[in-house]
């Protein structure tokens, strides 16, 4: 077979499901295959930062250097914790005999990091919050509140479904 025929015919193959993949992106719901996501709406989003609202408050380029170097000091200090964390667990796990008394106090530690994770979390929101200005605060508030809206009448629009009725 000549090599343009081996080349039509594999074009022939392949053209049919390169067209029903890019239809399925081209109708995705939203959410689903490249499609726009729709708010989260999980109890811990209705606390802290939203990333997606945040990005609709048009930061001024100081204020991005800003939330830039505070985020960049922060991965480290995160990996930092990281790396010691993984140096005591590979020392745990690769010993000769298993220690309790060790594992009690890894787990210990664990625990309390945590804790200081939610608390440094909430720090984070505290400095994101000031980095904005008045006008950025209020809008932020204005989107939180209809996310919040969006989210109740979507699960009581999930509860309502539901709870129907079964039908047989």
């Amino acid at each position: 077979m000549g090599n343009l025929t081996k080349k039509l015919i594999l074009a022939t193959v392949t053209l049919p499901f390169m067209m029903g993949a890019a239809s399925a992106f081209a109708e995705a719901p939203p959410g689903h295959l490249g499609g726009p996501k729709p708010p989260m709406c999980r109890p811990d989003m209705m606390v802290g930062l939203d990333p997606h609202m945040m990005r609709e408050l048009h930061f001024s380029e100081v204020q991005q250097k800003e939330l830039r170097a505070f985020r960049l000091a922060e991965i480290k200090e995160m990996r930092a914790i990281e790396i010691d964390h993984e140096k005591r667990l590979n020392s745990l796990l690769n010993a000769d005999k298993f220690d309790k008394v060790a594992a009690r106090e890894l787990a210990t530690a664990m625990e309390s990091t945590r804790i200081d994770r939610k608390v440094a979390m909430l720090e984070r929101q505290y400095k994101i919050l000031h980095i904005l200005t008045p006008e950025q605060k209020a809008e932020y508030m204005k989107l939180k509140r209809e996310h919040r809206h969006q989210c109740e009448e979507r699960m009581r629009h999930r509860l309502a479904k539901e709870h129907r009725p079964l039908v047989y």
